[in-house]
């Protein structure tokens, strides 16, 4: 194998992107896109884009089927950029690499229709430079070709405008579900709530056309009035938006010649046709589209669209089974349609174990829902946050309000620094939602920077927060203010603790201790003293013993309240 040649370096600005992903070939086709519209940036179109193109895709498949043998415990990292007038392509994955004797000299397979033996020649033939070596990372690949059409472009500028105008995006989406929240509590139908939600749309992704469209699952008597939704569009059986609705897979197009001539959405040059779905059931479409030949749906765009998409399908269900069931099932039906929330828009957070540290959380949604909230995020500068939120209430209003409050907690971790700054934001938002309703949320945050040497820790009206030094309860965080929602401008204490090795916080809502035995309720005393005699060395072990206690507590009935427990643990020192 070759080994690590000088690469040359330049004083012009370097713009880019990485990512790392699971080793699935599924991934390539998205990354490949967002690669497109990079390159499209930096103003390289027609032969030159396409040769790109196949490249990456040579590239990137052969190290996830090769490099890191398609198995998803293993990682593939592609880093894009442009230096100059160069674009630069760099694959890692976790093999060795192909034979020496191939790399010299590469040729194309005996047999021109052959689909592997190829990808080495075309690298080669197309970059103005290959370098590639294994080391103790892996494998790694460095692609670069001369493009002269970068300079004339300045494409740092346009990375530089693109981000201004992608982080605009994210508060204006902030804002549109702020009033996305409003607008469920107070619309007085739901062919009104989508109507202006609709409008929300417009303002928070560029287009030439919105159109709804709903399949024949709804009630017929509700199926009218969505139709009256001045955004509806009745299509043809084989359109696409019935073929979305039929296989259930969102339909994404990028120029006007994947769109046939008979299709209701011909003449637009790109969009996407999203499923309205709840509960496994597709119930319609939203078609976001536009005929502006510059203009691309990238990933935010697409996210949006979907959330939306999602929001119309929580709503659209619940409207549906409401008319469909009498007035006695209609409060189970809520409930029901609220855990489909926290399930979809309100996942257990899945962080791998990092090299020093892991983390565990669990969540027990109750019969009747709630509405907690558990995450664990990476911030902008590699912070960590450790989130646990419990809204007052329970039903659509509650699991809907969380999902909110997620929201704004990862636009938040991308664009502010501070965690009083932070918090403020999750309270903003909440009083936002609820204006002169009397709901409040209690919430706790944990924020732990990427040296692990210490931990930032704010309370807002939550149950305490659990520190264990050496498996021994050190020290209990309580409630520097509030809770969340009931008042403006609170300025939130922040508690501050160093941080060593096999230090660890423990996080969890009052579902795990507002539990009645005995006819007693069982309490946080209990709970913390029933923690400090079996330890919190292993979580997985530890929720399930407090499961056999609420369990034996009250065996015949469901829990009335949902369980959540959040543990992280400071594993080796850096």
């Amino acid at each position: 194998m070759e080994t690590p040649q000088t690469l040359s370096t330049r004083d012009s600005p370097i713009v880019g992107k990485l990512y790392t992903f699971p080793a699935r070939v599924e991934y390539v086709e998205g990354l490949r896109r967002e690669f497109t519209h990079f390159l499209k940036y930096l103003g390289i179109e027609g032969g030159d884009l396409e040769s790109w193109k196949l490249v990456f895709s040579e590239a990137v498949v052969n190290a996830v089927l090769h490099g890191s043998k398609e198995d998803p415990s293993k990682q593939v990292t592609v880093d894009w950029s442009a230096r100059g007038d160069e674009v630069w392509l760099e694959v890692i994955d976790c093999g060795h690499g192909p034979a020496i004797e191939t790399t010299h000299q590469p040729g194309l397979p005996d047999d021109p229709l052959a689909q592997s033996g190829r990808g080495l020649y075309i690298i080669k033939q197309f970059c103005n430079s290959w370098q590639h070596w294994y080391g103790s990372s892996g494998y790694r690949q460095v692609l670069i070709r001369k493009q002269p059409e970068i300079i004339a472009n300045d494409p740092s500028q346009k990375i530089i405008d693109s981000t201004i105008e992608e982080l605009a995006q994210c508060y204006e989406s902030l804002a549109a579900f702020h009033h996305l929240g409003r607008a469920l509590i107070d619309a007085d139908s739901v062919s009104n709530f989508i109507e202006n939600a609709i409008q929300d749309i417009s303002r928070v992704v560029p287009n030439n056309g919105v159109f709804l469209y709903f399949g024949k699952a709804l009630n017929p008597t509700l199926l009218k009035d969505l139709q009256q939704i001045s955004y509806y569009k009745s299509v043809d059986e084989g359109d696409i938006p019935n073929i979305v609705i039929e296989e259930g897979q969102e339909f994404i197009w990028e120029k006007p010649s994947e769109i046939t001539k008979n299709s209701s959405l011909y003449g637009f040059n790109c969009g996407i046709c999203c499923p309205i779905r709840a509960s496994q059931q597709i119930l319609g479409t939203l078609t976001v589209a536009c005929s502006n030949e510059k203009h691309y749906i990238n990933a935010s765009d697409l996210n949006t669209v979907r959330t939306f998409a999602d929001l119309f399908g929580i709503a659209v269900a619940h409207e549906n089974n409401t008319i469909m069931r009498s007035r006695e099932q209609r409060a189970l039906q809520e409930l029901e349609i609220a855990s489909e929330i926290q399930k979809t828009l309100l996942p257990i957070p899945e962080i791998k174990e990092q090299n020093h540290w892991r983390l565990f959380a669990q969540r027990k949604s109750a019969r009747e829902v709630s509405g907690d909230y558990v995450d664990a995020c990476i911030g902008s500068h590699g912070e960590l946050y450790l989130a646990i939120v419990d809204v007052m209430g329970k039903g659509v209003s509650a699991a809907f309000l969380a999902a909110v409050m997620r929201t704004a907690l990862h636009i938040a971790t991308r664009n502010l620094t501070g965690l009083n700054e932070l918090v403020n934001m999750f309270n903003e938002t909440l009083r936002a939602q609820i204006g002169d309703l009397t709901i409040f949320a209690t919430c706790a945050v944990v924020m732990i920077p990427p040296s692990l040497d210490r931990a930032f820790i704010i309370n807002a009206g939550h149950c305490p927060v659990l520190f264990f030094r050496n498996n021994s309860l050190f020290k209990q965080f309580e409630p520097s203010g509030p809770p969340l929602g009931l008042f403006d401008d609170i300025n939130y204490k922040v508690d501050e603790i160093d941080l060593h090795p096999h230090d660890s916080f423990l996080m969890v809502t009052d579902g795990l201790y507002e539990v009645e035995t005995a006819g007693k309720i069982w309490g946080w005393d209990n709970l913390v003293n029933f923690i400090q005699s079996r330890g919190v060395s292993d979580p997985k072990e530890l929720w399930d013993e407090l499961q056999q206690v609420i369990n034996a507590a009250s065996p015949d009935r469901d829990t009335g309240d949902d369980q959540t427990i959040l543990h992280w643990e400071y594993t080796s020192k850096l």
